[in-house]
């Protein structure tokens, strides 16, 4: 409870930040800046940061390590603490022992502006506690600190922050504007990378036009030891009437929105944390991201709200994958869920290393209907769609110097089954090509006399004599002999002679 107490109680600061900063146009002019090439979202021409940004999450850090000092170090975010003001000069943001030293600090941002920092610091060390329900409260499992790191997202949405409209509504979901704005605070485990629990901030969920102000809403879960607690409202899906609806960008992938526009009504929204909030809220059936632009720093809060719903958040290509071999099962989500400990490898560039490789899927289990399981009818029908999508496509075909790549020597274990001593040659392997790489492990098994390889999807394999027959999605068949499995030194690169499937 001390964990959530200290998130929730930061949220809320955090949402005051955002609302202050906003307040004061002249003020919030001092505030922008657009970030560098490499911290670009690849998806953006344009992207900020804000004070807001660097502030909340600097204040984050601040507030945990003093009410839980072992997490302190375990806050990671999207945003450097650096700021550059208008006049050029680079301050560290960080937030001081007392509030006269941090005003002192933030006036060098503000370009000297005393009254601006002054307001800020008074925010930030104001204390504010919120506690969750007592009744909720007491549900809450009793989770070990010491394994947990923590995701911040200050400002998801930033551009719809700066613009600072009031938003336009599409249904009940808003397609742009400020309440496409969130505060993301997500904590997951740092061995497993399973995803625990979130608090998302929604500071400016209602406006007040009579008193042209905004309030916020704050959500919060905790999925521990099949332990799930939240405040969410069970909402019946708006799609019940009607077509199943998602939530996409407007800049989804041409194709991909066509195909899911055959089974489903299709909205647009800002914000990563935002069109995953409105699946946790049950206004939309799922959330889809076929591209590698959304980051852990995006998925980690609402994550922890999908999962304690029964839901989750599913790697894209995994999925469709799976979808296309008919293995959608409540295993395989759970298998293919994000994780959160470990950056991407071989990133082109350092800003994409905790990018969401391979695109997301959002999807929250239907309680409306409580003869189907989280994989119900909606989900079961979205990947059968893109399942049709992925027979059409080649991902990586048409080149001639695509190879299987052995990584590590063949490390053999055996196993007695019914007095039959089958030897398993356990290996690791790495597909490349012009498009790119991914590594998967596998095994191959003597049984007498065939031998047999197994790679999880989107590779999968048939029994052959002395080798192994591995299909490629959409490449065909190729055999790797045993022997070559077998070499027991440095990687060993096996050409593939690629068909051409059209």
């Amino acid at each position: 409870m001390e964990l959530i107490e200290t998130l929730l109680s930061f949220s809320e600061k955090a949402g005051e930040i955002a609302r202050t900063i906003r307040r004061e146009p002249k003020l919030f002019s001092l505030l922008v800046e657009e970030k560098g090439e490499e911290e670009k979202n690849q998806r953006f021409t344009q992207d900020f940061k804000t004070l807001a940004d660097v502030l909340i999450q600097e204040a984050l850090r601040h507030h945990v390590t003093q009410m839980i000092p072992s997490l302190g170090e375990h806050v990671h975010g999207e945003e450097s603490a650096e700021f550059t003001n208008t006049l050029g000069e680079r301050v560290i943001v960080q937030i001081c022992a007392t509030k006269e030293e941090t005003a002192t600090l933030l006036e060098k941002v503000l370009d000297g502006n005393r009254e601006a920092a002054d307001l800020l610091a008074a925010v930030v060390h104001t204390a504010i506690i919120v506690k969750p329900d007592s009744t909720l409260a007491a549900k809450i499992p009793k989770i070990p600190l010491d394994n947990l790191g923590i995701w911040i997202d200050p400002i998801d949405s930033t551009g719809e922050y700066v613009r600072g409209e009031i938003g336009k509504l599409s249904g009940s979901i808003y397609s742009s504007g400020l309440p496409s704005v969130t505060i993301l605070i997500g904590f997951y485990d740092r061995f497993t990378g399973e995803i625990i629990g979130g608090v998302v901030n929604h500071p400016f969920a209602v406006y007040d036009e009579e008193n042209q102000s905004w309030h916020g809403e704050v959500y919060w879960s905790v999925n521990y030891n099949d332990v799930k607690v939240h405040n969410m409202q069970i909402h019946k899906l708006a799609s019940d009437a009607t077509r199943p609806v998602i939530v996409m960008s407007s800049s989804e992938d041409v194709k991909v929105q066509e195909m899911l526009g055959k089974k489903f009504d299709i909205v647009y929204a800002s914000g990563a944390g935002y069109k995953l909030l409105v699946v946790a809220l049950g206004q939309v059936v799922a959330y889809v991201c076929s591209k590698s632009s959304t980051f852990r720093w995006d998925t980690a809060a609402p994550h922890g709200l999908l999962q304690a719903l029964g839901g989750g958040v599913v790697v894209y290509r995994q999925l469709l994958s799976s979808a296309e071999d008919n293995h959608v099962s409540e295993d395989m989500l759970k298998n293919i869920q994000i994780k959160y400990n470990k950056p991407n490898a071989d990133s082109p560039k350092a800003s994409l290393q905790w990018s969401n490789a391979g695109g997301i899927v959002a999807y929250r289990d239907n309680k409306e209907k409580p003869r189907e399981r989280s994989s119900s009818k909606p989900l079961l029908t979205l990947c059968e769609t893109l399942a049709r999508r992925a027979g059409k496509e080649r991902p990586l075909g048409g080149f001639t110097n695509t190879s299987l790549v052995l990584l590590t020597p063949p490390r053999v274990w055996a196993i007695d089954n019914d007095r039959r001593r089958n030897m398993h040659h356990v290996f690791q392997m790495r597909l490349e090509s012009p498009a790119g790489s991914q590594v998967w492990a596998g095994h191959f098994r003597e049984a007498s006399p065939r031998d047999h390889g197994e790679f999880p999807l989107p590779l999968c394999s048939k029994e052959t004599k002395g080798g192994i027959r591995v299909k490629l999605k959409g490449l065909g068949d190729v055999s790797i002999l045993r022997k070559d499995l077998e070499r027991p030194f440095g990687p060993v690169s096996i050409d593939i002679p690629l068909a051409d499937n059209g």
